[in-house]
């Protein structure tokens, strides 16, 4: 600001220039320019870092994801079966990922009971063993599913098997329900109410081709009470 001088050619006054105090001078219209925590771009680059490091917890909190297919497998077995058992369930798992194979090595003794509740309930397991005396009994009452069409399609080296005979074991009326049982007598089947049987069918060829049954099994174990009473086996 200027103070003095008048304006005039000639006029000898000289202007003096006047600094005003900061309190006194006039503002501008403008407003002040915001702190640098509070720009546009520096609260942008807050809100994606926090956002990048919620999606990483979420991420790592979510469960590992759900199995495709379930296969559920029940039988009994003693320790040395169910060792091969396990082994070939991790074996079939590797080859078909995203399925998970649910064994269950169910006692002798209360095994019939535990079949008969879960069917009952519409829980069947996919694949099960029986004796071949509960074969016909099951197939006639609908529990089975029907093996005839996809044992004529099997390959070859099965339908010529040693253990082929004793197909008879899990035969009515001239239509196969299930194939032999690796380590007794009795027969491997698959469930009416299987959601997966294709799959239960490939679990069944995997034990014939990896665990062939033997052409003269042994029977299945029937436990005893005190004093040699039998008290009864899957099928009796």
């Amino acid at each position: 600001m200027q103070n003095g001088g008048c304006a005039r050619t000639g006029c000898r006054q000289v202007a003096v220039a006047v600094v005003l105090p900061a309190s006194e001078r006039p503002r501008s219209a403008a407003p002040p320019p915001l702190p640098w925590w509070r720009q546009p771009a520096v609260i942008g680059g807050i809100g994606l870092v926090v956002a990048v490091g919620l999606w990483l917890v979420v991420t790592a909190a979510r469960p590992a994801s759900a199995p495709v297919a379930t296969l559920r497998v029940m039988t009994w077995a003693g320790l040395e079966e169910a060792d091969a058992l396990e082994e070939l369930a991790a074996e079939f798992e590797d080859d078909h990922p995203g399925v998970d194979v649910r064994l269950d090595l169910t006692p002798t003794l209360a095994y019939d009971q535990k079949l008969i509740i879960l069917i009952a309930a519409r829980d069947a397991p996919d694949v099960y063993a029986l004796a071949p005396e509960r074969v016909e009994l099951f197939a006639r009452q609908g529990a089975l599913l029907d093996l005839t069409p996809r044992w004529e399609q099997a390959p070859p080296d099965l339908r010529q098997a040693p253990w082929s005979p004793r197909l008879d074991e899990a035969t009515v009326d001239g239509r196969l329900w299930g194939l032999p049982h690796p380590f007794t007598r009795g027969a491997l089947v698959i469930s009416s109410q299987s959601q997966v049987p294709d799959l239960a069918w490939e679990w069944v060829l995997r034990v014939m081709r990896r665990l062939p049954p033997a052409t003269s099994p042994p029977e299945v174990p029937q436990p005893t009470l005190p004093g040699g009473l039998p008290i009864g086996v899957p099928g009796s």
